[in-house]
């Protein structure tokens, strides 16, 4: 991987964990809702 490749790697994978956080948070609200 070239050098000045890896920030633009890091980005894409915060945003990809922030996506995976709302996606847990909007899943255990729908848990929640289900009164499961």
């Amino acid at each position: 991987l070239p050098p000045d490749n890896i920030p633009t790697m890091e980005k894409k994978i915060k945003q990809f964990e922030k996506k995976l956080e709302r996606a847990k948070t909007t899943l255990e609200n729908t848990k929640k809702n289900r009164g499961s």
